[in-house]
């Protein structure tokens, strides 16, 4: 290795500059004054943990994206956490049992062994919120008003948001009592929206003609809110399907009120987080690029690997996904000071007393050499008090 790989960063990691890294962190203090706002509070989650607490619930699926080393007191193992939203739970399940609801938030950086797509950051920074002990339609009308909210307030309002509920496809492919192999050929060929093979893999495995119909008709449930009006004679006898459509379509209806500007679809194929999403499924995503904003969704039963299913629901955002998205933040005015020659105490205990009034006031102010930096002011001394000037 030469000199100049000293200086190398792992693909997928990088730095983060000014502005960049202001602009970012002015996001993240918003999203964390919109979400205890709103009444959740703010939790900070360790950066390294058991596999076992890291790995379980909502966090099963996330194996090879965490990456994993040896505690060297008791010779466990650890992994730095490529997700949240699991310790999140832990917190409610463990650290505050209450038996009501816990409304919490987050935001910081997680650590992933690969990143998402061919662009995407192996250190991304997140915020999200969860909504733990209830299980009604009313909290998923909050955690996903919260996130539509949470956007507009980064100045994000081209939304399209996408609704799902993988309880249709569970309880049509428990009916179906598939062994795994099939059950995840059917699964694969649902998401890919893949009709033909689809029905080539349900003629051959699927006994009951209706039923494989009804998985059949998955792929083609996604459009429009009116979608939910075929999926209510497709599923006609099914009460968790029709359970599952009716709570839909009073989503729809409620953030449609909510949000008029709001654009809203539905997509009973998408299963994006099966394994561990037992409801409700939403992704925001903007309206003109199509680039995914948020997602979340429901997980009920979460924590009872802790001791306490939990019924809960939330989202997060990704925001440094979002950087080239935000507006542009004003900068403070930067201000330099003029030097004075041997000056007397009385000279330097006026100039500390204006930069302290100055600072307090919002000016960013360097009092050393600021060769390179674009001052607007400077602070000179006028042979009697210290006068702040354009430059």
């Amino acid at each position: 290795m030469n000199q100049l790989d000293h200086w190398l960063l792992p693909d997928g990691v990088e730095d983060l500059l000014p502005p960049t890294a202001g602009k970012l962190e002015a996001a993240r203090e918003i999203l964390i004054r919109v979400f205890t706002s709103w009444g959740f509070d703010y939790v900070m989650p360790p950066k390294l943990e058991f596999i076992d607490s890291l790995l379980t619930g909502t966090g099963k699926d996330l194996d090879l994206q965490t990456i994993k080393v040896i505690d060297q007191l008791s010779g466990r193992l650890m992994g730095l956490p490529a997700d949240i939203t699991p310790q999140v739970a832990r917190i409610d399940a463990h650290s505050l049992p209450s038996e009501g609801v816990n409304r919490l938030c987050y935001a910081g950086s997680v650590v992933r062994s690969r990143p998402e797509g061919f662009v995407g950051a192996r250190v991304p920074i997140k915020a999200g919120a969860e909504l733990f002990g209830d299980r009604s339609i009313e909290a998923d009308f909050e955690i996903m008003s919260l996130m539509i909210s949470s956007l507009h307030s980064l100045g994000l309002d081209d939304i399209h948001v996408e609704l799902g509920d993988v309880s249709v496809y569970r309880t049509l492919i428990e009916q179906a009592a598939l062994d795994s192999s099939v059950g995840d050929e059917i699964f694969g060929l649902i998401q890919k929206k893949a009709r033909q093979a689809l029905v080539q893999s349900t003629t051959a495995w699927v006994k009951d003609r209706d039923l494989a119909d009804r998985i059949n008709a998955l792929p083609d449930l996604c459009g429009s809110a009116n979608v939910l009006v075929d999926a209510k004679q497709i599923f006609a006898g099914d009460s968790v399907a029709l359970s599952a459509v009716e709570r839909l379509r009073a989503l729809i209806e409620r953030l449609s009120s909510r949000f008029p500007t709001l654009t809203l679809s539905i997509d009973l194929s998408e299963l994006r987080g099966f394994s561990y999403h037992t409801g409700v499924g939403f992704a925001a995503y903007h309206n003109g690029s199509g680039r995914l904003m948020a997602r979340g969704g429901r997980y009920d039963n979460v924590g009872e690997l802790f001791g306490r299913a939990r019924p809960a629901t939330g989202f997060d955002i990704e925001l440094s996904s979002l950087l080239d998205q935000l507006p542009s933040t004003e900068t403070d005015p930067l201000v330099d000071v003029d030097t004075v020659d041997q000056p007397t105490k009385e000279i330097e205990a006026a100039l500390w007393e204006k930069l302290a009034a100055l600072r307090s006031e919002g000016y960013r102010v360097i009092e050393g050499e600021s060769v390179g930096k674009q001052a607007l002011k400077r602070l000179q001394f006028d042979g009697s008090k210290w006068v702040l000037e354009d430059r």
